[in-house]
């Protein structure tokens, strides 16, 4: 994610200021049964009793190279959301690669990798790429917001730069919905058997 400083209410957007920085925590799906070792799609959608589809999840953790990101579970809970120590060369490897990928693919100010690992040989386990999932739901539930919140960071804060920082100045603003309003606003008279006082939807999107 792109990464800066921010004091009290004002958001940094200098794009001098920030820089891509990966998230400390990784999410880790432990496939529990030795003769699946991929995730399939019962691991993600099954059947309920009255045939509805449910979510169905793998066990699920939070793993970091960095010593000062792990910790022991809640015991207050009970979910285990303790972070699990990984090799730093494994998880390195991994920033990397993610990083080589989120550049060409011009991912922007955040982004999110499907990562499998090749643990066959225990000593030199191999990262591949899957997939890229360029989207953010901006939930508390979200898979960037899960790990953003287990490396201490303030998962709110970083949406609220990132929205700030995506955000049109005033006038390019007004200039836009000025160029929108000339385009759909209908001639009077027009056939919608109004007096040509219509009224439309504006919608921008921002990648």
């Amino acid at each position: 994610y792109s990464a800066g400083t921010s004091a009290d209410d004002k958001a940094t957007t200098d794009a001098a200021e920030t820089h891509l920085a990966p998230i400390p925590v990784m999410l880790e799906y432990v496939m529990t049964n030795p003769d699946m070792p991929i995730r399939t799609a019962a691991d993600k959608l099954s059947k309920g009793e009255q045939g509805q589809m449910v979510m169905t999840k793998c066990t699920r953790r939070y793993v970091s190279c960095r010593p000062n990101k792990c910790t022991k579970p809640d015991a207050a809970t009970d979910n285990d959301q303790a972070v699990h120590p990984i090799e730093a060369t494994l998880q390195e490897e991994i920033e990397a690669i993610v990083r080589q990928a989120h550049e060409a693919l011009g991912c922007g100010s955040y982004s999110l990798f499907d990562v499998r690992v090749d643990d066959t040989d225990p000593s030199r386990p191999r990262p591949y790429l899957l997939e890229c999932c360029a989207f953010w739901s901006f939930t508390p539930v979200s898979a960037i917001s899960l790990m953003l919140k287990a490396s201490g960071l303030d998962w709110e804060r970083v949406v609220l730069d990132l929205w700030r920082g995506m955000a049109l100045e005033e006038g390019a603003a007004n200039a836009r919905v000025s160029r929108s309003a000339v385009a759909k606003v209908p001639a009077r008279g027009a056939a919608n058997g109004t007096n040509g006082e219509g009224s439309y939807n504006e919608s921008a999107g921002y990648g």
